[in-house]
């Protein structure tokens, strides 16, 4: 088998992977589309809760 016909058939079963897992209309039925505005918004919201703890100066040294 080339490494071209490897590469289709890994492609075309991601895809069947995908398809079983999110089928014709993931998140919320509005595709893929949604789910990657909705996984943007964590992310942004991980950034944000990130600068907040380094902005306390957060240690994890405990004071006894």
């Amino acid at each position: 088998m080339s490494a071209i016909d490897a590469l289709v058939q890994e492609s075309q079963e991601q895809h069947r992977r995908y398809y079983e897992l999110f089928g014709h209309s993931p998140a919320s039925g509005d595709g893929l589309r949604d789910l990657g505005v909705q996984s943007k918004a964590c992310a942004e919201q991980a950034r944000d809760i990130r600068q907040e703890v380094l902005a306390s100066n957060f240690s994890t040294e405990v004071l006894g």
